[in-house]
């Protein structure tokens, strides 16, 4: 009994190479992850500032729709991924309250003090933090939970499909 031998002739690896080394760059994968979760946390900064209540209806000095302007993300790498940060600007201070000062007959003055001036308002954070979780006096306004369980499919579902469409636009 003898043995059959079979020949293949496989064209095309030369360009599958090409492409293979594309897909695996990490510097073009790199953007085209970064532009996906940059979609995707535009779409869920949309969400939770819809969902966003009016903190001027629980908190003096808190100018209207304050809160819901401060929401905003920021996209870092972290490690080997990109990362989407959303929810109120950690860099943002509501505008200062003007203190009240008395004289000493007990009498408000009429022109506040320079150090009225000075002080900041309350940490844009620490004021979401209060309508989403509540605090003593004022019952929870949770809108940052039920935004992000409305829309995380929404946003996985955006991410995927710009990767897909690069793998296969590089294996093409």
């Amino acid at each position: 009994m003898g043995r059959e031998l079979f020949s293949y002739k496989i064209t095309g690896l030369a360009d599958l190479q090409v492409r293979l080394k594309k897909l695996a760059d990490p510097s073009l994968l790199g953007e085209v992850e970064r532009a996906a979760v940059t979609d995707a946390a535009e779409l869920m900064e949309k969400k939770i500032k819809s969902a966003a209540p009016e903190a001027s209806q629980y908190y003096k000095y808190v100018p209207k729709g304050f809160l819901k302007d401060s929401i905003d993300f920021v996209v870092l790498k972290v490690k080997q991924h990109w990362v989407a940060y959303v929810g109120p600007n950690p860099h943002k201070n509501f505008p200062a309250r003007p203190s009240r000062t008395l004289t000493k007959t007990g009498k408000d003055r009429k022109t506040p003090s320079k150090k009225s001036h000075d002080a900041r308002g309350p940490w844009v954070p620490l004021v979401g933090k209060w309508m989403e979780f509540g605090r003593a006096s004022t019952p929870a306004r949770p809108f940052i939970r039920p935004a992000f369980s409305q829309s995380w499919k929404n946003c996985l579902q955006i991410i995927s499909d710009q990767i897909k469409s690069f793998v296969e636009s590089v294996t093409r």
